[in-house]
């Protein structure tokens, strides 16, 4: 939890109940276990397994209980956790008046009833539960069944009853006893014996035993106990003296006699009688409380008491008064009381003490003595915990509940001066009526008695959650009520009697406890020796309760021995019997379970009576009277394995003579077995069951793992052959000409700088390009950019085929313009590349004019200096500024002209003044010009900003003509050639894609069908697939005729980073959820010989890790064919005809992997960090040296790691003191991005194609499940039901019919609305791996993990079809809120699925009865509407997957486990019917899409905004015991983290806060999560 150092280990489920419940269901038994130990879930599990009994014969099950309080807890418990209905009825019902319609009403329908044991005698002399109706009757504390006891009524007639009906063969009620004691006071050893005798006659079953006591004993309570001896009151030289204030209340007792002799003669009752009227009675005992108060617990409590005592006072005589001697007593009462509380108040008002001094000096020594206890005990748990005083759970018991109310009063006041003690919470429980209450009468009594019950709830609820630490309680607590753990438990008087010692004791059940009985010192010597006699009598029942006798051992003889290779036994492994039981628990413990599930082997010992000698002829001998010394019983075990182990047939061991041989040698065959199946190793040790695969973790060591985020490659980048095979000089190229269109101009009003839109349709001037091959008609060659005048249809046409090899000057020409398009036009050319001048086999860039090549303006280029042009494009001269394009000739403006900013300065005067600049031309008019050398992402539309025309005129900028330089290429020229770079980028992708296209056409064995259609322009559009073509079956096609278009193909090899409109991470959820989907149906029906979840998983991991998926990237090359970065021409794009001939980006490119695998894993790459001066200067020394040193590569690293670690606000920016690079040739890919391409791919056949041609290209992608053959329809074949296949049904019949009933399965039809075809695929559902009554099936591990995929893929297709509005990002937390364990465990328990899961574990029992409680509780407090927000607020709930510490878990895994099993279940009894499974989950979490619309958000995301640049995740060790889970703490930091080594006060940690997860991320928002709720719940300012 939140700050924790060191991770507890989980607490451990008790072998011993499942043996109990066994011998439960066989025979009538008492269960004789501890305070705490589940005797209620025993019963429990009872009422399920004998409950066919209710639902065929209509029978009902009794519970009955001795007191109300344990009714209310008893019922709520049944009613969470058992699929009956169940009822409670205690004399809170006013059930003494009520008529027989009332009775027969209340009862109808009700199969389990709670009752107080008062109430079923009376509705059972009244007929209405006769014995003939009950299956079983549930003694709760059966030992108070003695003398007039009403158990020992009711079993006096159970008895008789079962008496005449064994007469007659009629099946009788079961019974099963429940109690911590046998005996309630002390008694001598024989007279024990006697009782024990007594009880098991009377309810004729027996004390139930274990075969392990020393199991057991490990669950006993076991607290250090300790005598506290206090001072005697009169003693204590400190304490106040009470004897001047008890003179005034012993008046009132004396007044009795006094005024009685008066009256003798007014009345003709006698004083005994007086003595006894109800009045009397009351005065007495307030008196008598209040003296007692002060005894107890000293002045400074009694003083509370006594405003309430004069009210009771004068409330009784308001009261009718009987006789005039009550009356006169009244009168003395309020005198002397009201006297009594003037005294304490100047006592208290006269003291000079203060605070804690005046608590401790005002209170007895017994209550000082209890305060410096408590005080030791929390100091020293805080020493052993993380420092908090709210580990402590404790109850002080109180005899009188008087005392009780009083004594949590004086420790509140007194905790609030002790600091460690300030933040405990202080709360009372008590039973019955309110202290000093004698107003409420009759129905009135009653309502006060719910309202207190109610309150108790409320109290013990808070106890549990930890809001309250300490309660100071009456004997209601000691037994029956189910309450949290304590570690401190104090008997604030001496216990009355063996039962309140033991059951007192047993609350202190946390490890390690205290367990304090105070004493005064006058009483030390007989208390203890009290004591003493309690716990000898405790030992006694123990000893006697689970004695099992034991038969000699046979004869001294060598053991038997298994040997792992019996051909070299010199050598081999082995084992002997003696430690083969050892063996086999070590293995069943090796299997992987739930946290709350610890898996025992089932030991079936059997006897059978062999003849010693001569077979047949002695059996025939022994029938007939003769030779029984001849015959001997021998015994021999049978195992039945706990699911989860692959040995389903029961393992038979030899028969030998003693029980204790039969059942080594049966564990010593099952060591065979184990072994010849693997499960042993070869030295006999279990195989080690960790599954986990940490292919998704990234290192936390140096270098990131292959397949992680942190882990990238550089990739050369893939250039398309027709821009990589021109030359020229040899023959014919081919001359494309880029015509532009403006097809959607921008409106007026966002023409801001009302600019003249630019036409391109309209010029005579072109941008062309000479490519050595000629561009395939793939119909994607239009398509859409965009400039400042709106969007832009482009379009490649081949104007003509050129041939130049025998023009050499033409070609000079050609080569200059283009150089000087790449150098000095588009700045594209970085300083280290060299031009290829003959040697370019890449594509040349002409201009055209008239669809021919512009040979006027190739000869002006090459020849002038001087150029006219109606639009062109100007320099600067009186400072380097770069170009701009004049977009208006301003008439009305001229360098005399005043400036906008400054009226009294002209233009000319400006340029003079400033530059030094003389214009000449006083008249001619301004330029207004735009930058023609911005930079500008033109595949996506322009931003277009909010403001005036007016002010952006304003702001534009103004040139004179006369002081610019006008350029070779005029504008309409230049902007198309700023627009030539992103048309060939896309039509480069169009080609790499087609490429792609053709390679899985072929491995699909596919000829391409789709015809081509010229005039088609690319839609840059997302992918919106429909729902119902998702998900139809694996066999159907949406279509199968062909493969997916180049446009649909784009998107998924398009990554985020591109920043286009589209990119694949929509299409990668899809794939991902249905690569999931496919790989669980193909290993699901591959390895049926799977069981364990964890495996199968591990199995599925290994197909979809991103690790698999990148390498099948890797094998296909696909890094050649994705685009994996925003395309920046200047910074990222090869110029054609241009190259780094000398290396140096490939010697950094080489350098940044060399580093990322030897340091720790880093985001930034060498290019982040390096400048542009220093990759001229490596360039140069490569040219003249031919090599670099390891120095000065040492030297560059060095450098750019120290850039990049200062804070962001002292690193050099990007846009000033250094030019952000990158590399022309590479392109930097992380692993994980490849990876998620391959989703993507799978994504996009799906989307396009269905779910079948999805399968085939996982197969072209190199993902072959089928390994050997390509039939995928073969992995659809389920088998005819869910029983072993090597069961003999028939033989099992009868039983399998019992189990049927007993799992109630077709009440769990009714609940999800579909009906079976097989009933055991449900059957299997419903078992968890705990349960072993379930031979037939087994647990549900497998279902669950079919379950899941179906279920993820299931809400994955529907909030992608469903939601397309939506970006990735909410899709995926979407997913994760909807499909996750805590939302699943709500749609269970919201359904009650949960009472009809069959298991065995207390544990789990105990965590789902106290969620199922939560959510019902939340989901009744809220409209039906409101369920949503259930949802919602249960995602911050911790579960067992996510949890360290397994005491705090309030989601127990099974609850999710279940549903996704009973959706496996669903889908394979279907045949595979998607749409069915899919009304299934609509019908059971009607409110999914309400959950969407409350958008659940990232805790991650959450906690960053909470704590800005003050959250720092961190790697913790991984739990053990087969929790194979990432742990991940997040630290709060109380200011925000910098990298500034210069600061002074380092930010210091406030608190830490652990999650655990499947890989890093999960762990991550768990960590988070837990964070966020411990805020919320604790009020914590971090």
């Amino acid at each position: 939890m939140a700050t924790e150092e060191v991770l507890k280990d989980p607490k451990r489920p008790r072998p011993y109940q499942s043996e109990l419940l066994q011998k439960a269901v066989e025979k009538d038994i008492i269960v004789f276990l501890g305070t705490g130990t589940g005797k209620t879930f025993i019963a429990t599990l009872l009422i399920k397994e004998l409950g066919h009994q209710i639902i065929d014969s209509g029978k009902v099950t009794i519970f009955l209980v001795p007191s109300v309080s344990l009714a209310e807890q008893q019922h709520q418990f049944l009613r969470d956790n058992l699929p009956f209905e169940i009822g409670r009825f205690t004399g809170n019902d006013n059930v003494d008046n009520w008529t027989d319609h009332e009775w027969k009403t209340n009862l109808k329908g009700v199969q389990v009833f709670v009752m107080v044991h008062d109430v079923f005698l009376l509705a059972h002399q009244r007929a209405f539960l006769p014995w003939g109706q009950v299956n079983l009757v549930i003694f709760d504390e059966c030992h108070h069944a003695s003398k007039n006891h009403p158990y020992a009524r009711i079993l006096t007639d159970l008895k008789e009853y079962k008496k005449s009906m064994r007469m007659i063969g009629e099946p009788v009620p079961r019974v099963l006893g429940l109690s911590a004691s046998i005996v309630a006071s002390h008694v001598s050893e024989i007279k024990f014996q006697v009782k024990k005798q007594e009880l098991e006659d009377l309810m004729e079953a027996e004390v139930a035993t274990v075969e392990d006591l020393g199991k057991y004993l490990e669950f006993m309570t076991s607290p250090d106990e300790e005598f506290v001896v206090f001072d005697d009151v009169m003693e204590a030289g400190t304490f106040w003296d009470k004897a001047a204030f008890l003179t005034d209340l012993t008046l009132v007792g004396q007044v009795q006699s006094e005024e009685t002799s008066k009256i003798e003669d007014r009345i003709d009752r006698g004083v005994a009688e007086l003595q006894d009227t109800k009045t009397i009675k009351k005065i007495k005992n307030l008196v008598l409380s209040t003296i007692q108060v002060l005894d107890e617990i000293g002045i400074y409590g009694a003083s509370k008491v006594l405003d309430t005592l004069v009210e009771d006072i004068i409330g009784v005589k308001l009261e009718s008064v009987d006789s005039t001697f009550e009356e006169s007593l009244l009168r003395v009462a309020e005198k002397h009381v009201k006297k009594f509380k003037r005294l304490v108040e100047e006592a208290l008002a006269k003291s000079t003490l203060d605070g804690l001094d005046k608590i401790r000096h005002f209170s007895s020594p017994k209550v000082n003595v209890l305060l410096d206890k408590m005080s030791d005990f929390v100091l020293n748990n805080a020493k052993q915990s993380d420092g908090s005083s709210s580990n402590i759970s404790a109850i002080v018991f109180v005899k009188e509940r008087v005392c009780t109310s009083i004594l949590r009063y004086v420790l509140r006041e007194a905790f609030a001066h002790i600091p460690h003690l300030s933040t405990l919470k202080v709360d009372l429980a008590v039973g019955g009526q309110t202290s000093f209450n004698f107003k409420a009468m009759g129905q009135e009594i009653s309502t006060n008695m719910i309202r207190e019950s109610q309150k108790l709830r409320q109290t013990l609820a808070k106890f549990a959650g930890g809001q309250i630490q300490v309660m100071v309680s009456t004997s209601v607590l000691e037994e029956g009520i189910d309450i949290r753990q304590c570690n401190f438990v104090v008997r604030f008087e001496p216990p009355g009697n063996l039962r309140q010692y033991i059951q007192s004791k047993g609350r202190a059940r946390a490890k390690p406890s205290k367990y304090l009985l105070m004493t005064c010192k006058s009483d030390f010597a007989p208390f203890a020796q009290k004591i003493n006699d309690y716990r000898k009598l405790e030992r006694l029942q123990i000893r006697t309760c689970h004695h099992i006798e034991s038969k000699p051992d046979e004869p001294c003889r060598s053991p038997k021995i298994y040997y792992a290779n019996p051909h070299e036994p010199d050598t081999s492994p082995k084992t002997t019997e003696m430690e083969a039981i050892s063996l086999v628990h070590q293995y069943i413990q090796k299997l992987p379970c739930d946290r709350f599930t610890t898996l025992v082997p089932f030991w079936e010992a059997k006897t059978e009576t062999l003849a010693t000698m001569g077979g047949a002829r002695q059996l025939l001998f022994h029938g007939l009277g003769m030779g029984e010394d001849r015959l001997e019983t021998k015994w021999y075990f049978v195992l039945h394995m706990p699911h989860l182990s692959p040995i389903r047939k029961p393992i038979t061991g030899p028969r030998v003579r003693d029980k204790e041989s039969a059942k080594r040698r049966c564990a010593l065959k099952a060591v065979e077995v184990l072994h010849q199946m693997g499960e042993l190793t070869d030295r006999l040790i279990p195989r080690d069951n960790d599954d986990s695969d940490d292919s998704d973790d990234e290192s936390s060591g140096t270098g990131p793992k292959v397949g992680t985020t942190k882990s990238k490659k550089y990739y050369k980048k893939h250039s398309w052959k027709a821009f990589n095979s021109l030359d020229m000089s040899r023959g014919e190229s081919y001359l494309y000409k880029m015509d532009l269109q403006l097809v959607e101009p921008i409106s007026e009003a966002e023409n801001d700088k009302d600019y003249d839109l630019y036409h391109p349709e309209n010029e005579s001037r072109k941008v062309g390009v000479i490519l050595g091959q000629p561009i395939p008609d793939v119909g994607l060659t239009r398509f859409h950019l965009y400039n400042y005048s709106g969007k832009i249809l482009v379009q490649f046409q081949l104007v003509s085929r050129v041939d130049l090899s025998n023009a050499p000057d033409r070609r000079t020409q050609i080569k200059h313009f283009h150089s000087h398009v790449c150098r000095d036009t588009l700045k594209m050319v970085p300083p280290w590349f060299d031009y290829l001048d003959e040697k370019n086999p890449n594509f040349l860039i002409v201009p055209l004019l008239n669809n021919v090549l512009d040979e006027l303006l190739l000869n002006d280029i090459f020849t002038k200096d001087v150029f006219d042009y109606p639009d062109p494009v100007v320099k600067p001269l009186h400072r380097d500024i770069g170009h701009f394009m004049v977009e208006k000739v301003l008439q009305n403006r001229s360098p005399s002209s005043p400036l906008e900013n400054n009226a009294k300065e002209t233009f000319a005067s400006y340029y003079e003044n400033t530059y030094g600049c003389k214009v000449t031309d006083q008249s001619q008019p301004l330029y207004r010009v735009s930058n023609a050398d911005a930079r500008h992402d033109f595949r996506l539309p322009f931003p277009r900003k909010q403001s005036d025309k007016a002010s952006s005129r304003k702001n534009t900028f103004l040139l004179i003509p006369e002081l610019t330089q006008v350029q070779p290429i005029p504008a309409s020229l230049w902007r198309e050639l700023q627009l030539l770079p992103f048309a060939l980028y896309r039509v480069q992708s169009f080609m790499q894609v087609q490429d792609l296209r053709d390679t899985l056409a072929v491995s699909m064995s596919m000829s391409d069908k789709t015809a081509v259609n010229l005039d088609a322009t690319f839609d840059f559009s997302l992918t919106r697939p429909e729902f119902g073509a998702l998900i139809c079956g694996l066999q159907e096609d949406v279509d199968s005729e062909s493969m997916p278009s180049l446009m649909e193909l784009i998107e998924p090899l398009t990554f985020s980073s591109c920043r286009e409109t589209f990119d694949l991470e929509r299409l990668e959820i899809l794939g991902d959820a249905f690569l999931k989907y496919a790989t669980s149906i193909f290993i699901y029906f591959k390895n049926d010989q799977i069981l364990q979840e964890g495996s199968l998983t591990a199995l599925r991991t290994k197909v979809i890790s991103n690790k698999n998926l990148f390498r099948k990237a890797m094998a296909m090359q696909l890094a050649k064919f994705v685009s994996p970065q925003i395309f920046e021409p200047h910074r990222n794009w090869n110029p054609p005809g241009f190259a780094d001939m000398v290396g140096v980006e490939k010697l950094i490119c080489d350098w940044d992997e060399e580093d990322r695998l030897l340091s720790p894993p880093r985001s930034y790459s060498l290019f982040d960090a390096i400048t542009m001066e220093q990759v001229s200067d490596l360039a140069k020394e490569l040219r003249t040296q031919g090599q670099i040193e390891a120095s000065e590569k040492a030297k560059v690293i060095k450098m750019a790691k120290e850039e990049m670690a200062k804070p962001k606000e002292k690193a050099q920016p990007n846009s000033n003191g250094r030019t952000l690079i990158r590399p022309r040739d590479y392109h930097l890919i992380g692993d994980k991005s490849l990876a998620d391409c391959m989703e993507a791919l799978i994504g996009c056949f799906l989307a396009h194609q269905g779910p079948k041609m999805a399968l085939r290209a996982m197969l072209a992608l190199g993902i072959d499940l089928s390994n050997s053959d390509r039939d995928f329809d073969q992995w659809f074949s389920p088998p005819t039901n869910a029983f072993h296949e090597d069961l003999q049904i028939i033989d099992h019949d009868e039983k399998i019919l019992v189990l049927v009933k007993k799992a109630q399965l077709s009440m769990v039809e009714q609940k999800i609305g579909y009906q079976f075809r097989e009933k055991s695929w449900l059957l299997q559902a419903l078992t968890h791996c705990s349960y072993n009554s379930n031979n037939f099936t087994d647990s549900y591990e497998r279902l669950e993990f079919l379950g899941d995929a179906v279920l993820d893929y299931l809400v994955t297709c529907h909030l992608v079809s469903k939601y397309p509005d939506k970006d990735p990002g909410e899709i995926t937390i979407l997913r994760s809120s909807l499909v996750c364990n805590n939302t699943l465990a709500k749609v269970t328990v919201q359904n009650q699925i949960h009472k009809f899961l069959l298991h065995s574990s207390p544990q789990i029992f105990k965590k789902i009865h106290d969620y199922a409680n939560y959510t019902l509780n939340e989901l009744n407090e809220l409209h039906a509407n409101d369920s949503a927000k259930v949802t919602l607020s249960n995602l911050d709930l911790l579960n067992e997957n996510t949890c360290p510490v397994l005491e705090d878990v309030e989601i127990p895994k099974v609850l999710g486990d279940v549903l996704e099993a009973l959706l496996g279940a669903v889908y394979i009894d279907s045949k595979f019917d998607l749409p069915l499974v899919w009304n299934l989950v609509k019908r059971l979490f009607p409110e999914m899409d309400e959950v969407v619309a409350l958008k659940p958000q990232s805790p991650v995301k959450l906690l960053m905004e909470k704590y800005p640049e003050r959250v720092k995740f961190c790697t913790l060790p991984k739990l053990g015991r087969g929790l194979n889970r990432t742990v991940m703490g997040v630290e709060i930091f109380d200011r925000p983290l910098t990298k500034d080594k210069d600061q002074r006060v380092p930010p210091k940690r406030k608190a830490i806060f652990k999650g655990l997860g499947p890989n890093k991320r999960m762990a991550k928002e768990t960590a988070s999560r837990c964070c966020l709720r411990e805020i919320h719940l604790r009020g914590l300012i971090l």
